[in-house]
């Protein structure tokens, strides 16, 4: 793997209560970053834009601070939303989208994924 604190983004589409989205799943090398390394990262990510029509799903354990980052950079897409194991669906953090609405919970089925 890499160095402590390095991020890992993998992505592909995934089918969601509401239609297709990018699942983007974030592995952080032992737990911990730093906001330096995690917004090198977000440089480094690269969301496909002629996928903008569909939402996006950001999915692991990973810093407030780091969300809104991610955030930031998938403004152009239908919806945005973030996993939460708790409650086992994805929260919109915003949208684009008729029908799609901040604090709606989107069910994510993650068993198709390879």
């Amino acid at each position: 793997m890499g160095e402590t604190g390095e991020i890992h983004f993998e992505y592909d589409r995934a089918e969601t209560s509401v239609g297709p989205a990018l699942h983007v799943r974030i592995a952080i090398e032992g737990g911990i970053t730093t906001p330096e390394q995690y917004a090198r990262a977000v440089e480094r990510l690269v969301l496909p834009q002629e996928e903008a029509g569909l939402g996006v799903v950001f999915d692991g354990p990973s810093p407030i601070w780091g969300y809104a980052m991610l955030c930031h950079i998938a403004h152009p897409f239908a919806w945005v939303a973030t996993w939460d194991p708790r409650i086992a669906g994805a929260v919109v953090v915003q949208s684009h989208w008729p029908g799609v609405s901040a604090g709606q919970i989107i069910q994510l089925n993650k068993e198709e994924e390879g």
